[in-house]
């Protein structure tokens, strides 16, 4: 590996951070939204509601178990955590590369 850095990629990296800063953002926001929806409808006071209404409710609530989020290609859910394990690989990489220069 050569010392001299080539910056004709710095302009392309901050937009790339940025696009997957957001996409991993939005993920967690759903995530996190999913999750309180589900702790809402859990404490909501069903016991007054009509029997066809508890049926509706009981779907609603069975379906909500699921893990919502927005995933990659591969199945692995996009948040803020998988971000930033992501990055810590790429340094660890980085600087592996950098010892071995030396």
């Amino acid at each position: 590996m050569s010392k001299e850095i080539n910056w004709r990629f710095a302009p392309h990296l901050l937009p790339m951070f940025a696009e997957i800063f957001a996409y991993n953002w939005f993920g967690e926001k759903i995530k996190t939204k999913a999750s309180l929806l589900h702790h809402t409808l859990l404490n909501f006071d069903w016991t007054n509601l009509h029997m066809k209404d508890k049926k509706n409710y009981y779907i609603i609530v069975t379906y909500m178990k699921k893990q919502f989020g927005v995933k990659t290609a591969i199945g692995n859910d996009l948040s803020l955590i998988t971000m930033t394990a992501v990055l810590k690989v790429i340094y660890q990489a980085f600087t592996v590369l950098q010892t071995m220069d030396k």
